[in-house]
């Protein structure tokens, strides 16, 4: 356990953030922490197709398996993102992007409301979309 470990973490959770799903779906303790040694994760493009390259080799690298292949430290991985960073922080003339901002819902149900929660769900995204607002949802179990 090393700085890796902690960059590891961050690529994983970079990988949450961008596909609202987590890379290994397993709620067997067990079976996760196997599934994290002897798999790689699953290319973040399968889930979120419209994820930018330079946040996919990001994530790819920072949850390599083999810890000499992931960033080395923090600096390392800081110094990746931050050309990517910095060129969508701003629009093409030199003007800032207007700064997004993230609502959180939480829905507490039992399995008799997976049904209309997720067609309340849809209501809502299509919605949202119609306004310009992206939706991303994802399912903890056994909260």
């Amino acid at each position: 356990v090393d700085e890796r470990t902690d960059v590891y973490c961050l690529g994983i959770t970079a990988y949450e953030m961008a596909t609202g799903q987590r890379p290994y779906p397993e709620d067997d303790l067990a079976a996760l922490f196997e599934m994290h040694l002897e798999q790689d994760i699953p290319d973040p493009l399968l889930l979120a197709p419209d994820i930018p390259d330079e946040l996919q080799k990001f994530i790819i690298k920072a949850c390599s398996r083999n810890p000499a292949e992931r960033y080395q430290n923090m600096n390392e991985a800081r110094d990746e993102l931050l050309p990517y960073i910095m060129q969508h922080a701003e629009s093409g003339d030199g003007t800032k992007k207007e700064k997004l901002q993230m609502t959180t819902l939480f829905f507490l149900h039992t399995d008799e409301h997976v049904g209309p929660l997720t067609e309340l769900l849809e209501e809502i995204s299509t919605k949202a979309e119609k306004i310009g607002v992206t939706l991303r949802s994802a399912d903890f179990k056994n909260i």
